[in-house]
């Protein structure tokens, strides 16, 4: 989510530090603040606009250009000369909503209109105010992509897409962040919570559906909250959850992560449920989609399950003639061989790829070597990704590979970016059967994931990525 915010520059003196609590705060709750001066703001400006334009009016192009990429705009008012007129009209006009701050007045009494919300705050309750604002600005981001869903929901009967069977870890991501990690049996206070779906597949398959197609998800949640929380996650989403199975016994499976102000981290897995798929509910799988006549035009699925069903439902697929995709995540070092042979496509990133050969990959070239070795290893088609450096390709049959550099972007948050690539990847495939277009449009996909927050957030739509403007 991004904030525009904005105080008086007169006021800086006395309220400057209100000023960096409340950006403080907001980054806190997990938003991306752009205010005046940011840097990755000044790319708006071009050699002709430093040129033409004086530098009040280049900080006034500055103010319209951060407003209208904002999903909502914060003012501190405290001072009194601070014309408020200015940033809040322009938020109105873009239709953005609009928290005006004061320790002195609430200006909500002074000015009525739906998108205005105005609030007098002390230091004490400012975060308070804060969250909620933003717990109503997320409910109208996530209706307002509803309502283009629905918008371009097939009619009754029509079928939507590529049917896409996605296979891998559902899991609930639980986020917070400490002054500092804690050592041994030492106890801190943290800041804040928040709890998303997580897992690769669980990524993949909103990407897949955002990009048009029928995701299905097949996986195991525990009989928890968790488990029904994301499942209507999903179903917001439009993933198909009639496969996604329930174990009585074990718990959601989660993911709990703890940052500090430096951006270190550490992670506690727990795969509780995920562990728990086998090869008989493979069998059942296959059962109800024969018995509901679900054609399946393609699978997808990642290393997260216990590898030996990994294999075993790569190599059903493969037998019914069905493409099979293969994301070789989280890392292994040891792995069935017979996964290489049956999918279709085999798509590791750097440390997946040097795990999986012992060939160090840090760029293109020995990129290339790991994919030539994959295929003596018995692979067909491996695609390569490599962060900031794009994507390698080395087609079956090919005795060298392709690299397809990356978009230029401001990164903002690298999470899940490979599953953006790897959902946009098959989507192209599966219409074109153009590797090349395939990949160009996968890269196009992961630059868009990284200049937004989150995991599952940051899956384009098609509309997204058509009025995506890399740097």
């Amino acid at each position: 989510m991004k904030i525009f915010f904005t105080g008086s520059f007169f006021g800086q003196k006395q309220y400057g530090k209100h000023y960096d609590r409340i950006v403080r705060i907001l980054e806190e709750l997990g938003a991306e603040v752009i205010r005046t001066g940011s840097e990755e703001y000044k790319s708006i400006y071009t050699e002709d606009d430093l040129r033409k334009f004086s530098k009040e009016e280049l900080h006034y192009r500055f103010i319209r250009e951060g407003i209208a990429r904002a999903d909502a705009v914060v003012v501190e008012a405290s001072q009194e000369d601070f014309r408020i007129g200015h940033e809040a009209t322009l938020a109105i006009i873009y239709k953005k909503p609009v928290l005006c701050l004061s320790v002195n007045e609430d200006y909500g009494k002074l000015v009525r209109h739906e998108a205005f919300r105005g609030e007098k705050y002390t230091l004490r309750d400012l975060k308070k105010i804060l969250t909620d604002f933003l717990h109503e600005v997320s409910k109208t981001v996530r209706s307002t992509r509803k309502a283009k869903f629905q918008k371009s929901r097939p009619s009754s009967g029509e079928r939507r897409g590529k049917s896409i069977l996605v296979f891998g870890s559902i899991n609930a991501d639980l986020f917070t962040s400490v002054d500092k990690i804690p050592r041994e049996n030492e106890v801190v206070v943290a800041k804040g919570l928040k709890v998303t779906p997580g897992g690769k597949a669980t990524n993949a398959a909103i990407g897949l559906s955002r990009l048009g197609e029928q995701a299905i998800m097949f996986g195991k949640v525990g009989n928890d909250d968790f488990g029904y929380n994301i499942k209507q996650v999903f179903e917001q989403e439009r993933v198909e959850t009639d496969y996604i199975l329930t174990d009585p016994f074990m718990p959601t499976g989660s993911v709990i992560v703890m940052t500090n102000e430096r951006g270190e981290n550490t992670l506690t897995v727990n795969e509780d449920a995920n562990t728990r798929l086998t090869k008989e509910e493979v069998d059942g799988l296959l059962r109800k989609l024969k018995r509901k006549k679900v054609a399946i035009d393609a699978f997808f699925s990642t290393f997260e399950p216990p590898m030996e069903v990994v294999a075993y439902a790569v190599e059903k697929f493969h037998t019914l003639r069905v493409p099979v995709f293969v994301d070789a995540a989280p890392t292994k070092t040891k792995f069935p061989k017979s996964i290489l042979a049956n999918a279709d496509f085999i798509s590791p990133n750097q440390q997946e790829a040097t795990a999986m050969t012992g060939v160090t990959v840090i760029g293109p070239q020995s990129a290339e070597k790991a994919a030539l070795r994959l295929q003596r290893m018995g692979a067909n088609t491996v695609v390569i990704t490599l962060a900031e450096q794009g994507a390698l390709l080395l087609e079956k049959g090919s005795r060298a590979g392709e690299h397809f550099p990356a978009l230029q972007v401001k990164q903002i948050d690298t999470t899940a970016s490979g599953d953006a690539f790897r959902a946009a990847f098959i989507v192209r495939y599966l219409h074109t059967g153009d590797l090349r277009e395939s990949i160009r449009f996968a890269n196009r996909a992961g630059g868009y994931a990284v200049t937004r927050l989150g995991a599952y957030e940051s899956m384009p739509t098609w509309e997204e990525l058509e009025v995506f403007s890399p740097s």
